[in-house]
């Protein structure tokens, strides 16, 4: 992909998301290098709802109070 944007890289997260391919949605947000807290919000909501709480719990934890503000 020429063009990586907060776009392209929500779509496929979404995309992947909705396809139940949340091992790939994971690879593309460790991909993005974007500490955005849209971005994490969408990994956490997407691993709670795919009963993967403890995941969800780790990523959250690594969320820094500077991803917040930003």
């Amino acid at each position: 992909m020429v063009c990586r944007d907060v776009v392209t890289w929500n779509a496929m997260m979404g995309g992947y998301f909705m396809n139940g391919m949340l091992d790939k949605r994971l690879k593309v947000f460790e991909e993005m290098h974007v500490n955005d807290v849209i971005f994490w919000n969408l990994v956490v909501e997407g691993l709670m709802k795919c009963g993967k709480l403890d995941l969800a719990e780790e990523y959250f934890k690594r969320m820094s109070y500077r991803d917040v503000v930003s």
